[in-house]
């Protein structure tokens, strides 16, 4: 029996069919792959989603911000270190603003008390009498200062190591249990770094290699008065039997010299029966020309004896001293500010006398100047100073009299 059309048809159509199916089908592992690159598709598209929308929603913060929303690192050993040695510092730098205004007060109070001494007189001569005057004075002087001192690396001390082992007590707690094999303060390297930088700053902070260096300086500090004038060699001297001597010194710039006038007794006299008188002459000058003179005039003090122009005097062995008879403007009167760019001429006669015979005197010259901006120097002026027999400047001011 021949098959019919219909059947005929069903099957040429069925190879075809099956021609079509075996062309389309895929291997499993070419089905794996696709599968795995459309995954990855999907996800670097997730990713490029992600990121975009981050960047809509960083856009406008700053770095700060953009740190801050980052998720946390894990905490290293190294991090932890760190933060263990900045929290250690941040505790000595409490520590040292604490102590540091104390040892800044400390060091202005030994400055003061040294200031409030003021510096003590030497004559820079080789006369064996001279030589010791004032010397009580000096060694009193020399005794406090050293007490000042004693006290002041005393406290010093006391604070620093006060600051040092509240710092080493700080370190401890943030260190890390030790062993026995561990070396330094706390055994941990990081911290006894910082602790040991400390240390120093504090020592250089308390300063007392400075301060030893400052307590030689103020043992020696004083003024010198060196010999400006001595009557050897004039013919009055051998009237006089004696000799006139004069010490001038002082620092230039502040204003203030400092002079003694000596009369040695060559004979067997008292010293304690002469005296000294002194009279001034002042006379203003811009440049060089003279504003003012104000004429001569005792000068203004009065000795034990309470007679103006006649300073006062101690006795030394042999030698009548006073000290203390220089003239001095007083940058605290009110006039002073009117004294601005000018130059104050004062001439200054010291008289030497037994009773009111006078056996002689000095002529000196020191020059004030004052600044624009009202500072106030000295120096000797009109050359060195000279022998007056007559001294008529201290005659004509006293009037003859006693």
């Amino acid at each position: 029996m021949r098959p019919t059309g219909r059947l005929v048809t069903v099957r040429l159509l069925l190879p075809a069919l099956l021609l079509l199916a075996g062309c389309s089908s895929t291997t499993p592992e070419e089905a794996q792959r696709e599968a795995l690159e459309d995954e990855r598709a999907a996800a670097r598209a997730e990713a490029e989603a992600k990121a975009d929308a981050q960047a809509e929603a960083d856009e406008g913060k700053s770095m700060q911000e953009m740190l801050a929303s980052q998720p946390p690192q894990e905490i290293t050993h190294g991090a932890l270190s760190r933060e263990r040695s900045a929290e250690l510092e941040e505790q000595l730098q409490r520590i040292l603003d604490v102590v540091q205004p104390e040892i800044g007060e400390l060091k202005d109070g030994l400055d003061a008390a040294i200031d409030k001494l003021g510096r003590p007189e030497k004559l820079a001569t080789s006369d064996p009498v001279l030589r010791t005057w004032r010397s009580a004075q000096r060694a009193n002087y020399q005794e406090l200062v050293a007490g000042f001192h004693d006290e002041a690396k005393k406290r010093l001390t006391e604070l620093r190591d006060a600051a040092v082992e509240a710092a080493a007590a700080q370190a401890r707690r943030l260190a890390t249990a030790r062993g026995p094999m561990d070396a330094g303060p706390t055994g941990d390297p990081a911290l006894d770094g910082v602790l040991e930088t400390f240390n120093e700053v504090v020592d250089g902070v308390v300063g007392l290699n400075e301060l030893f260096v400052r307590r030689s300086q103020d043992l020696e500090r004083r003024v010198d008065l060196f010999e400006t004038f001595s009557s050897f060699g004039h013919p009055e001297e051998s009237a006089m039997a004696g000799r006139i001597l004069l010490f001038v010194g002082g620092d230039e710039t502040d204003g203030v010299p400092r002079a003694l006038v000596a009369f040695r007794v060559d004979d067997t006299r008292d010293p304690a029966a002469l005296h000294l008188e002194q009279a001034l002459r002042h006379r203003i000058l811009r440049g060089s020309t003279v504003v003012q003179d104000l004429g001569w005039r005792l000068a203004p003090f009065a000795g034990s004896l309470g007679v103006v122009g006649r300073p006062a005097t101690e006795v030394l062995e042999n030698m009548l001293i006073g000290a203390h008879i220089e003239p001095v403007v007083n940058r605290d009167a009110p006039g002073y500010d009117e004294l601005r760019d000018m130059r104050i001429q004062t001439d200054v006669q010291t008289a030497v006398f037994e009773g009111d015979k006078l056996l002689g005197g000095v002529d000196r010259r020191i020059e004030f100047v004052v600044t624009a901006r009202g500072s106030l120097t000295w120096q000797i002026a009109g050359g060195k100073p000279v022998f007056d027999a007559g001294c008529k400047e201290v005659m004509a001011a006293r009037g003859g009299g006693k």
